[in-house]
């Protein structure tokens, strides 16, 4: 096993977290988390996550033509392994974006009316059940 592929490390509220060398990203509330290996965050909707991705498909295209350029069979295979964990990298990129889209993008404007539409559901059901239930008081000599 390459050392560098992505890893599943976890699973938090059913959402699986990743690893790739010393960042870590998940799907959630529709956007896609980071954090680095110095513990900053970063937060990026699907269309930004993906242009990342296609950044590192294109180290990757750069690679398989260095790979044909190298002169000696080492150099290809240390070449070879460094794509394959970058594809596979990317392919985990693109599941993480799946699953952030099925989740909801928040920025689209059929699940902002959503959203905006549950809060008021949610807010009418809190004001009806914190309506004022004060008993009738039995005043003495009454």
């Amino acid at each position: 096993m390459i050392t560098g592929a992505p890893l599943i490390i976890g699973v938090a509220g059913g959402t699986r977290i990743y690893k790739f060398k010393q960042t870590r990203f998940w799907a959630e509330n529709g956007l896609v988390r980071t954090e680095d290996g110095e513990g900053a965050y970063r937060t990026r909707t699907v269309r930004e996550w993906l242009q990342v991705a296609l950044a590192f498909s294109d180290t990757a295209r750069a690679l398989a033509r260095q790979i044909r350029e190298a002169g000696s069979q080492a150099r290809r295979l240390a070449l070879a392994e460094e794509r394959d964990e970058l594809i596979r990298h990317v392919e985990t990129m693109v599941d993480v974006a799946k699953q952030a889209r099925e989740q909801g993008d928040p920025h689209m404007p059929g699940v902002i009316a959503q959203v905006a539409h549950d809060r008021r559901s949610i807010r009418s059901a809190v004001a009806a059940n914190l309506t004022p239930r004060v008993p009738k008081l039995i005043l003495p000599g009454a």
